[in-house]
Formats: structure tokens, C-alpha cells, sequence
């Protein structure tokens, strides 16, 4: 959601970049529980504003994350 890495790259911004495999994050044990840690999460950060650019979800309960994620997206100008 937001912006693609290559969106935010053109849009002139200084974009930092990071990407988390699921399986090393602590606070999401359901991927664990159900057998099924593998995926990513990738955020889009201005690097000057700290504003969320975009993100990408490849995991198990994906689909309640990107409401969390949603909620901090700002309209961008």
C-alpha cells in the first residue's frame, strides 16, 4: 500500500528502505503457531520527514496488519 520503492525513489524524496523477515519478529507469534513463518515485511520511510511512504506485507495475517499500517499512512503532498 502507498507508494512502490520505485514511486518513492522518483518521487524525489530520500527514501529509506527496510525489510524484515517474519520469523524474526517477536510481537507477530501467530505465523509461528500456525506453522508458517515465512514471509517479509517491507516499510518506505522519508528520510527526512520520517513519514510512511508505503509498505509491503507477505505474511500470514497479513490482512490485520495492513489496517495497522493503513491508519499511519498520511496523504502524501
Amino acid at each position: 500500500m502507498g507508494l512502490s520503492e520505485t514511486e518513492a525513489r522518483q518521487s524525489g524524496r530520500s527514501v529509506l528502505v527496510t525489510s524484515v523477515p517474519v520469523a524474526s519478529i517477536a510481537v507477530m507469534p501467530r505465523p509461528k503457531i500456525v506453522g508458517d513463518p515465512r514471509g517479509l515485511i517491507k516499510f518506505l520511510v522519508d528520510a527526512e520527514s520520517h513519514q510512511i511512504l508505503g509498505a509491503t506485507l507477505y505474511c500470514v495475517d497479513s490482512q490485520e496488519l495492513i489496517n495497522a499500517v493503513f491508519a499511519q499512512l498520511k496523504p502524501l503532498s
